[in-house]
């Protein structure tokens, strides 16, 4: 075969020449791509912001479905125990807000979920607004334990005095530490940030003193001497009151916890746990610790005609719920 270029090789100085050039090919044709360091970081923050907004959006979508179910499965007892009492009962609007404040609650989270990613301004006004929604649904679930510890003291004045004063506290414990650490929070696109240890500190000892406190005298009342009704009646309620009561308070230490392990570990995927699935759970616990007495109530209240008890069982599901 014609040579082009004029130059003559030997067999064996053309098999060397072919040997050495695909020597030289095959490894810059294999030679992987290095990326400048700030590139590298910059490309997995974006694999971790992807990975949360996955985490996010699955989360609250299982948050709502959770709280829906619960509604529609409780319905029946929501209608004929809730919706029966008049409008002046405080026990009535409690429990539509516990029930429906959590649903409305969620759906904002799955409506923010799907507008990523966010602005630092818009996870700002996401913050806030989650922050003023969720301490008003933790009083009202604090609330309802409150009024089944009032219950069960014989509505004690002190008592209500003391657990009023607890609630108070917790809620300008919460305000002051979220103004002050509002300025200091640097958002992501995912408005997910880790919080400062001062003022997750100052939160989580307000909450829990609350906790404590409703924990120390619900257990501390023993069941023989807490209402003024028939002693079979009492151990039901009181029973259900004390489980229900301690069931309660250990779902929030839970939650509490969680916190504290986000603050330690700096982890945001735990944050974003407590955040999505804090409505759904205050709300089904909340209206969970109203109809459960109330189913208890009831019936006993409509079943002992032949004893003078209506009157107290009635009166004691108003104030004990």
């Amino acid at each position: 075969m014609a040579n082009p270029t004029g130059i003559s090789y030997t067999h064996s100085e053309s098999h060397s020449r072919k040997v050495t050039v695909s020597h030289l090919v095959k490894p810059s044709a294999a030679a992987p791509i290095l990326l400048p360091a700030p590139q590298v970081e910059r490309l997995s923050m974006h694999v971790q912001e992807v990975a949360l907004i996955r985490h996010a959006r699955s989360n609250t979508l299982g948050g709502l479905v959770f709280v829906c179910w619960e509604a529609l499965v409780t319905h029946d007892n929501e209608v004929q125990f809730i919706w029966s009492k008049p409008n002046t009962s405080f026990i009535k609007w409690l429990f539509l807000y516990i029930r429906y404040a959590g649903i409305l609650g969620q759906i904002f989270n799955v409506f923010v979920t799907t507008q990523y990613p966010l602005s630092s301004a818009q996870c700002v006004y996401w913050f806030t607004v989650k922050c003023v929604i969720g301490q008003a649904m933790m009083s009202a679930f604090e609330t309802v334990l409150i009024l089944r510890v009032y219950a069960l003291y014989g509505r004690s004045y002190r008592v209500a005095a003391a657990m009023l004063f607890f609630i108070l506290a917790e809620i300008t414990i919460t305000s002051t530490a979220v103004w002050h650490m509002m300025p200091t929070l640097d958002f992501g696109p995912t408005c997910f940030t880790v919080l400062p240890h001062k003022a997750t500190t100052y939160y989580m000892a307000g909450a829990l003193s609350t906790q404590l406190a409703i924990v120390t005298l619900t257990l501390h009342k023993s069941s023989a001497t807490s209402l003024s009704m028939s002693r079979w009646s009492n151990n039901a309620l009181s029973t259900i009151i004390k489980r229900d009561g301690t069931a309660a308070c250990g779902t929030v230490f839970v939650l509490i916890l969680a916190v504290m392990i986000h603050v330690v570990l700096e982890d945001t995927l735990i944050l974003a746990l407590v955040v999505y699935w804090f409505f759904p759970l205050l709300s089904v616990g909340g209206c969970r610790l109203v109809l459960n007495t109330q189913d208890v109530a009831l019936p006993h209240a409509y079943s002992d005609h032949d004893c003078d008890t209506e009157p107290e069982l009635t009166s004691i599901r108003t104030t004990a719920i």
